[in-house]
């Protein structure tokens, strides 16, 4: 059976029939999924487009009843419905004061601008064949050398200096909405000078995080790298000592790499006029290393001017070393790999002819990448790469950009997995009618798009922004705001409503299910009592609605056919707002109208707002009192007789009058000069007043 779920999106109550638990999709790696369409990864060698002509609606176990909550109605209408995209933070970049070459040398101005000259000529080469888009950043602050870290049910983000902070770092439920960044390294060294703080790694380490971060010397002309522990992820860290690496022209970029066998450092050494990427044991007791063994250096045409950035990653077995090849500046920057044979090698390049990632998909430049696995089993890597200009200097930043990724036969492959979701319900809208069900993409933690077909044509398109307390509990993989509730118009007449998703790099459309919709315009309503309280009156009660608009529409009352009066249904009702939630509840009418007495046929009907044939509410039998009549005295036989006496009393300034019948008394007071005497006189048919 399916279930009813009330959703309370601003008012609107929607039939719902999906359980989000139940949906396709777990992303851990071996979970047999539960809906084989929704989950089948589309493949790498596969650019094509696969749009879903044939919809179907889809079925699942119904879910537990939640009140959810929802953007304001004024919304409904919008293309995309309270889109949720990344948290916009001042961009803070930092420019080190001095640039240096592959070999650590500062360059002067003329070295560094024609370094710049030929990669602003370069040409690159065509992507790798097949090769599925990059997405874009998820934050859009300055993030270099990102370290992206999945721990207690949440990511870190850890960089470069910025912002004033020597190592920010900031926390994010879905990697697409972030903190605020603080300071994860508060206080440098003594050895360290501020201001250069660059590539940091962190992991659990002997019961601690570790965090390995190279700090500038304050004495020395070169990067050196320190260890730094806490107790928490996020920080505070503190120095263990001295600097565990700080040898030849300096070391840079180090990266942590923990497995069954231990805990193993890497970083990059400048010395002796060249490149190297170099590993070592790190003890997880006393962090001190040993056995350090060169794995790498810069030898393929593509990697140019260096090799850096080194992380290490267990490939399902197979431990892949991931590298940063050529100038941080150029669009030629790019990401590589070796296949090891241990966690110090020996190492084989695998990326000779070309990168494995270059730039492509407004994405120059991508590196600095790191590697974290979820709570789910899925492994994401966090790279930056330059957007809105290469090079500081050029206006450019470098944000967090996050890839998930799967091994297959120890090669790493970008994941694009459909979209899910479910069509819940509708309900009739002015106009049309509104869908409302909800979509993620695991992939991906942006609003997801959905599209909606009516009769087979694409009609609208909406983002999902809703909150979905149930779908965030049950798939907390899809991140936030995963509901969406779009007014679609439909014309009159039956219809068949569907809805898809589509993932975020646009290459699938998931079917979230198909419903059958029939548009009826005519009003509606009902009269639900008729009454006369009082004598020749009759009053009416209902409520009446016109459902192609919103606004308070006009009723008639008809009294044995015959038109007796109106009103407006504009008064608050219950069970309009219950049967028509998109249309407010100010739908109720209450009218009073004269009418004869006796038995009367009472009818009332709702005017259409397009001016077509009013509808019949309904008629009641009320039986009308009749109103009381003044029944006028009656005319006498013979005259009245009357009697009138006339008094006057004589004051200074002041006479006083009084008549006097048998069926009149009227008193008159006027004012008249002293009389000279008072006299009385009666008449049987007439009334006469005199003064002197």
């Amino acid at each position: 059976g399916v279930a009813v779920v009330a959703l309370v999106m601003a008012g609107i109550t929607l039939a719902a029939g999906a359980d989000p638990s139940a949906a396709p999709a777990s992303s851990t790696p071996g979970t047999p999924p539960s809906t084989a369409a929704a989950t089948t990864d589309v493949p790498t060698a596969s650019l094509a487009e696969t749009t879903t002509t044939a919809l179907v609606t889809t079925t699942s176990a119904p879910p537990t009843s939640i009140p959810l909550t929802a953007p304001p109605p004024d919304q409904l209408a919008d293309a995309a419905l309270a889109s949720t995209t990344v948290s916009l933070e001042p961009i803070v970049v930092a420019v080190p004061p001095e640039i240096r070459g592959a070999t650590g040398e500062v360059l002067d101005d003329d070295e560094l601008a024609a370094i710049e000259a030929e990669a602003a000529s370069y040409v690159p080469p065509p992507p790798v064949p097949n090769r599925q888009p990059l997405r874009p950043p998820t934050i859009h602050a300055d993030t270099p050398d990102p370290q992206l870290v999945a721990a207690d049910g949440r990511y870190l983000l850890f960089s470069t200096n910025s912002g004033g902070f020597h190592v920010p770092v900031r926390i994010s439920a879905d990697l697409a909405n972030w903190s605020e960044p603080t300071d994860a390294l508060p206080v440098l060294p003594s050895w360290g000078r501020p201001g250069l703080t660059w590539a940091p790694s962190v992991a659990p380490i002997g019961g601690r995080w570790v965090m390995a971060v190279a700090v500038r010397s304050a004495t020395h002309a070169r990067h050196c790298i320190g260890l730094f522990v806490a107790s928490s992820s996020t920080g505070p860290y503190r120095s263990t000592g001295g600097p565990v690496v700080c040898s030849g022209q300096g070391a840079i970029d180090p990266y942590l790499f923990v497995d069954r066998s231990g805990a193993y450092l890497y970083w990059k050494r400048v010395k002796g006029g060249g490149q190297q990427l170099i590993g070592a044991t790190l003890d997880t007791r006393t962090l001190a290393l040993s056995n350090e063994t060169p794995l790498l250096a810069s030898t393929q045409p593509w990697e140019g001017y260096g090799i850096e950035n080194p992380a290490m990653v267990d490939a399902g077995g197979q431990l892949l070393l991931f590298y940063s090849g050529n100038w941080w500046t150029d669009r030629r920057y790019a990401i590589g790999y070796a296949e090891c044979d241990g966690p110090l090698g020996p190492c084989h390049k695998v990326t000779i002819d070309r990168a494995w990632l270059s730039s492509g998909d407004g994405a120059d430049g991508p590196g600095g990448q790191s590697f974290t696995t979820d709570g789910r089993g899925q492994v994401w890597m966090g790279y930056h790469a330059w957007v809105a200009g290469i090079g500081y200097q050029n206006g450019g930043h470098r944000p967090l950009h996050a890839e998930p990724l799967r091994f297959e036969r120890g090669r790493p492959v970008l994941v694009n997995r459909r979209a899910e979701g479910a069509f819940d319900a509708w309900l009739r809208a002015p106009g049309g009618v509104i869908v409302g069900g909800w979509a993620g993409d695991v992939d991906h933690r942006q609003p997801t798009t959905v599209e909606v077909l009516v009769d087979g044509t694409l009609t609208a398109v909406a983002n999902t922004g809703w909150e979905r307390p149930d779908v965030a509990a049950a798939r907390p993989d899809l991140g936030q705001r995963r509901g969406f509730a779009h007014r679609v118009p439909v014309p009159a007449g039956a219809h068949e409503v569907c809805v898809r998703a589509v993932d975020d790099l646009r290459l699938s459309r998931t079917p979230l299910g198909c419903r059958s919709v029939t548009i009826d315009p005519t009003p509606t309503g009902a009269l639900e009592s008729a009454s006369s309280p009082r004598a020749g009156h009759v009053e009416v009660r209902g409520w009446a609605i016109d459902p192609d608009v919103e606004t308070a529409i006009g009723v008639r009352v008809l009294v044995d056919g015959v038109e007796r009066g109106g009103g407006t249904a504009d008064r608050e009702h219950a069970v309009a707002a219950a049967s028509y939630p998109a249309h407010g509840g100010l739908h109720g009418f209450v009218v009073s109208i004269d009418a004869p007495g006796g038995e009367r046929t009472v009818c009332v009907e709702a005017l259409d707002s397009a001016g077509g044939p009013p509808t019949r509410l309904g008629c009641r039998t009320v039986v009308v009192a009749a109103p009381a009549t003044t029944t006028p005295p009656p005319i006498p036989t013979t005259a009245p007789t009357t009697t009138s006496t006339t008094t006057t009393t004589s004051s200074p300034t002041t006479t006083s009058t009084t008549t006097s019948t048998t069926s009149t008394t009227t008193t008159t007071t006027t004012t008249t000069e002293p009389p000279a005497s008072t006299s009385t006189t009666s008449t049987t048919d007439a009334t006469t007043t005199t003064g002197g």
